[in-house]
């Protein structure tokens, strides 16, 4: 299982009226995907995806209803994948609270 975190969500729709989200795993992997308005996703949200993260092999984004799935081939920045888990768990926590 890999677990997914909506790090943007483009401010406008393209041609075709899908907004644009880039995606980031734990193990630093981006993916851009684009999703219509039933589907879009708020940043910060979390998904959870069937399947590991993998440069060579999509993972299956399009079960979300995600369109045009592309793997981003830059890895981010350690520290911002470590921000951006680590606010989600304190949100979780204090959900809890």
């Amino acid at each position: 299982m890999t677990e997914l975190i909506v790090a943007a969500v483009s401010k406008n729709t393209n041609a075709f009226g899908l907004w644009g989200m880039i995606l980031v795993s734990r193990k630093r992997q981006a993916y851009e995907v684009a999703a219509n308005d039933i589907n879009v996703k708020r940043k910060g949200d979390m998904i959870q995806v069937a399947g590991e993260t993998n440069p060579e092999i999509l993972l299956d984004l399009g079960s979300f209803g995600f369109e045009i799935p592309k793997v981003l081939d830059t890895d981010v920045p350690a520290a911002v994948v470590e921000e951006m888990f680590a606010s989600i768990a304190a949100q979780k926590e204090g959900a809890i609270e």
